[in-house]
């Protein structure tokens, strides 16, 4: 029987396991949150630029929207 108090190495490189992961996950998120957020940015401003040019297009063309035809 043992009756030692002091921790084995298996649960000590287990604990140490377990915090580098938490610790690499943090820092992923950390690393992924503003890139995505400049990414969401980039992504309106190229639908605005996107629909403007396609306003510009449809009035140069003459294709535009028509008034409704009375009778």
């Amino acid at each position: 029987m043992n009756t030692s108090t002091e921790p084995t190495n298996r649960t000590a490189f287990g604990f140490w396991k377990v915090l580098a992961i938490i610790a690499v996950a943090l820092i992923a998120l950390a690393m992924l949150g503003p890139i995505i957020k400049g990414l969401i940015w980039i992504g309106f401003i190229g639908l605005a630029v996107y629909g403007a040019i396609a306003l510009y297009r449809i009035s140069r063309s003459g294709n535009g929207p028509k008034p409704p035809a009375t009778f």
